[in-house]
């Protein structure tokens, strides 16, 4: 009894400084559909119309706006704050002089605290071979062969290490995160994106702070739908169902 539609969407066309592809769903009850002469198609029209004008954004806006940090070589202090290290709750230095895309997920306001910045254990093989990668270099790059430790897998796995280019969406986002972050290594420091930079990518305001063992952070990130991809779509949605709750209310 619905009528249904699907297109694949990139988070990258709706505002959002990360590539994300994902299949998205609509459906309309088929008696609503009717009444409404109104086919999900039509909203995908009607979402894409909305949004193709919306500003792109790079990795570089995400990372603007939050102290540089150094990874331990320590295992085990990911609960542990420091100054080096960064703390799950921390003051933040740079209110009041976001850019454009921080203003954006943040709603234009002056948020005082930044959550979740803490960098992530780092060994100091892995912290060799993030230091000699270049922006766009995976595991299969001449600069690290040498010192690759999974280097027979390469074939298979060669973005098991990826240093993100700082001049492009940031790379999609995943929950595999947690596992060791070599998929997503700084542009331009020897280490990791922390779990704050990687919700920043996914468009979370700045003040929601992410519960829980430090690891599992990247998992609630990476689950998650971009919040301002999902407002941009909500927003058509929230137009279709006032108008049928109106058409409701006439008849």
């Amino acid at each position: 009894s619905y009528h249904v539609a699907y297109k694949l969407l990139n988070s990258a066309d709706f505002s959002v400084a990360q590539s994300r592809e994902r299949l998205i769903y609509i459906a309309i009850r088929s008696d609503i559909s009717d009444t409404l002469d109104l086919a999900p198609s039509d909203m995908f029209e009607l979402i894409f119309d909305d949004n193709k004008n919306n500003t792109k954004y790079t990795l570089r806006d995400v990372l603007d706006g939050v102290r540089e940090l150094k990874a331990p070589h320590t295992m085990n202090v990911g609960e542990i704050d420091t100054e080096e290290g960064g703390r799950k709750i921390d003051a933040n230095p740079f209110t009041g002089k976001e850019n454009n895309y921080l203003r954006l997920i943040n709603q234009d306001r002056d948020i005082p605290l930044v959550f979740n910045h803490k960098a992530r254990y780092c060994s100091l093989l892995n912290y060799e071979i993030y230091c000699r990668m270049a922006q766009g270099d995976d595991a299969t790059s001449e600069c690290i062969a040498d010192i690759m430790p999974y280097a027979h897998r390469n074939d298979k796995f060669k973005d098991k290490y990826y240093r993100l280019y700082e001049d492009r969406p940031c790379r999609t986002i995943t929950a595999h995160l947690r596992s060791d972050c070599h998929s997503h290594i700084h542009p331009t420091q020897a280490r990791a994106i922390t779990p704050r930079e990687a919700a920043r990518a996914q468009s979370f305001p700045d003040d929601y702070l992410f519960l829980g063992p430090y690891l599992k952070t990247y998992i609630q990130i990476g689950n998650a739908v971009p919040v301002v991809m999902a407002k941009k779509k909500k927003k058509i949605v929230r137009q279709i169902l006032n108008q049928a709750g109106d058409l409701h209310e006439n008849s």
